[in-house]
């Protein structure tokens, strides 16, 4: 993962695009990582209207493609998930946050250590009728 500072300002578009919050994509789903911690993370999500709550997934895991109702982002507490995207994949390891907005198809992954994780979800963003 290039400098996980370095892309803090990425997330996951509704499309499964990478989208820097100004706007512009980047390729790879691993710069859409962000690394920060717990605090900021919590202060972060409680400032953008989302409900925070602790979660685990066991080990060895692995949920085919999906997409939530709702915006998500998550922080790693302990071991790792690999999100996929299209053919994109990245595992986020203690620390490592990211976003995944509403209608985005993905999968989720553990390994032999399985995640802990503290998750933010807040209700998806209306879209202007008239566009």
């Amino acid at each position: 993962m290039a400098s996980l500072n370095t892309f803090s300002n990425h997330l996951l578009d509704s499309a499964g695009q990478l989208t820097h919050r100004a706007g512009w994509r980047v390729s790879q789903i691993e710069k859409g990582k962000m690394a920060m911690d717990r605090a900021e993370f919590e202060a972060d999500l409680r400032r953008e209207g989302y409900e925070l709550r602790e979660g685990a997934i066991e080990p060895n895991v692995h949920r085919g493609s999906h997409a939530h109702e709702f915006d998500a982002r998550l922080f790693v507490l302990e071991g790792s998930i690999t999100l996929v995207v299209g053919a994109d994949r990245c595992t986020y390891l203690p620390g490592d946050a990211c976003d995944v907005p509403a209608g985005t198809m993905h999968e989720e992954h553990t390994e032999a250590d399985g995640v802990r994780y503290l998750a933010g979800r807040r209700p998806a963003a209306k879209v202007a009728a008239a566009e």
